[in-house]
C-alpha cells in the first residue's frame, strides 16, 4: 500500500473468446488471476483507490468545461460553448469549473454534517446503508462519478435542514455532536482532496 500500482495493459473484451460466453469466462479468469497476484494487499489497495474516486468532484460539467475551445483533434469530445457575447476564455471556463466544484463540495460537507446531526436516526441509518450499498460494488470493481448520483440526492436532503433559520440542527446540537459532525465532514473532504488529480485527469477520459 502507498506505492503506485502497475497499469495493466488494455485487452479488448471481444478478443478474449470466440463468443460472449467464452470472453466472459476468460475475463473472469484474468480478473481472479490479477487479484490473486495482488493479495493480501488487494482489499486495502481497492479501498484507498476507489473510495476517494467515488467522492472526487468529477462530472460531465467539469469535463466539458475544461475541453479547450479550439479542440479539433481526433479525440474531440463534447464541450460547453459560451454565447457569442461572452469571451470563451480559459479563465472564464476555470471560473465556471470552480463554481461547479464548490457547489459539490458544499453539498458533500453539509450533507455529512446533516447525517451526523440528524434527529431521525432511522432515516439516517437508511441513508447510510443505501450509500454503503452503492459504494460496495465500486470497491470490488471501479468507481466513477456517475455512480454517486443517487447518493447525492440523500446528501442534499440531509444538508437542507442546516440551511433553515428555524430549528437548525447544528444550532441545537450539543458541542460534542457538533465536533463529531465537523470532524466527519473534514475527513471526507480530505479524502476528496487526496485524489483531486482525478477531477482533471477525467477531462480526457
Amino acid at each position: 500500500p502507498g506505492q503506485a500500482l502497475p497499469v495493466a495493459p488494455f485487452i479488448h473484451y471481444w478478443s478474449l473468446g470466440s463468443n460472449r460466453l467464452e470472453a466472459e469466462r476468460e475475463a473472469g479468469r484474468l480478473a481472479r488471476q490479477a487479484i490473486a497476484e495482488r493479495m493480501p494487499w488487494w482489499p486495502a489497495e481497492k479501498l484507498f483507490e476507489q473510495v476517494p474516486r467515488f467522492f472526487t468532484p468529477t462530472s460531465f460539467a467539469v469535463r466539458r468545461l475544461l475541453v479547450p475551445p479550439d479542440d479539433t483533434g481526433p479525440d474531440q469530445t463534447w464541450s460547453y460553448r459560451f454565447r457569442e457575447s461572452l469571451p470563451d476564455s480559459p479563465g472564464l471556463r476555470w471560473l465556471a469549473v470552480s463554481v461547479v466544484v464548490a457547489a459539490y463540495v458544499a453539498v458533500l460537507a453539509l450533507g455529512v454534517v446533516g447525517l451526523v446531526l440528524g434527529r431521525r436516526r432511522d432515516l439516517v441509518a437508511l441513508f447510510v446503508v443505501f450509500m454503503a450499498a452503492q459504494l460496495l460494488p465500486a470497491l470490488v470493481t471501479f468507481a466513477a462519478s456517475r455512480f454517486r448520483l443517487a447518493s447525492m440526492v440523500l446528501l442534499i436532503v440531509a444538508a437542507a435542514p442546516l440551511l433553515g433559520r428555524e430549528d437548525n440542527p447544528f444550532a441545537s446540537a450539543t458541542p460534542a455532536r457538533r465536533k463529531s459532525a465537523l470532524v466527519a465532514a473534514a475527513a471526507l473532504l480530505l479524502l476528496v482532496l487526496s485524489r483531486y488529480e482525478d477531477a482533471l485527469r477525467s477531462t480526457w477520459g
